[in-house]
């Protein structure tokens, strides 16, 4: 109930088919290129137990990231596109975030972003996903890394972030990542939804909501755990 395994016994599967362009990422792929960002984030200093923001609309590098982070035995702090500066800024502080990804749609944010950052001390690099000016880019980085597995492999968490309703958001952390787990290993949560919805290899599942929520997130990486295809839509009507 992994990508990992997927991509050994069926390469050429569709792990991800994007609605609109109708881009397709196969579990080959997507193998590869989450390795790739794991060794990225080594190389950026991002350790186990650590914390990386990401900004990011519905794209395939959501996944990148997500998987790359899972297997590097990070904290992956997905968060809202449509956050201003200063509400980014104080999740960056608030997880302790060491690297910020945002995405390319997103220029205007990560400019103000770039400027104030003398007040994210913690932070030691914004990158862009996509083309930013100015900033470095997240695929160029991660296409000059090995493509096999991180020779650290611990199984990293999420922690997302409430709407802030009563204050300030609070961050919602699943269970910490633990030095010299595997990554592999399916998790109480994906379990819990195979139990409760019919998740197999045969699975094709539509997402029309952005993936930084919770469930998008959880149904969308379940669905490629168990190795069916994710139909993420770009925009939604």
């Amino acid at each position: 109930m992994h990508p990992r395994i997927h991509a050994r016994t069926k390469p050429e599967a569709p792990a991800l088919i994007m609605a609109g362009s109708g881009e397709t990422v196969t579990f080959g792929e997507l193998e590869l290129r989450a390795n790739r960002g794991a060794h990225a984030l080594r190389a950026l200093g991002v350790g186990i137990g650590d914390a990386v923001c990401m900004v990011c609309d519905n794209r395939p590098d959501f996944f990148d990231i997500f998987w790359a982070t899972q297997r590097a035995g990070i904290i992956l702090v997905p968060t809202s596109t449509r956050l201003k500066a200063d509400e980014l800024a104080y999740i960056v502080n608030d997880s302790g975030a060491k690297v910020l990804l945002i995405a390319d749609t997103l220029a205007a944010v990560a400019g103000q972003l770039s400027a104030m950052r003398s007040e994210m001390p913690g932070l030691a690099q914004i990158q862009s996903i996509g083309q930013i000016s100015g900033l470095p880019g997240w695929r160029e980085f991660c296409a000059s890394q090995p493509s096999g597995p991180i020779a650290d492999e611990a199984n990293g968490t999420r922690m997302s972030y409430s709407s802030g309703t009563t204050g300030r958001p609070k961050g919602i952390r699943n269970s910490y990542p633990t030095e010299g787990s595997d990554p592999v290993q399916p998790q109480p949560g994906v379990y819990l939804f195979g139990r409760l919805y019919p998740f197999g290899e045969d699975m094709i599942y539509l997402s029309p909501a952005p993936l930084y929520h919770a469930s998008p997130m959880g149904f969308t990486t379940t669905t490629q755990g168990y190795g069916g295809t994710a139909v993420v839509m770009e925009k939604f009507y």
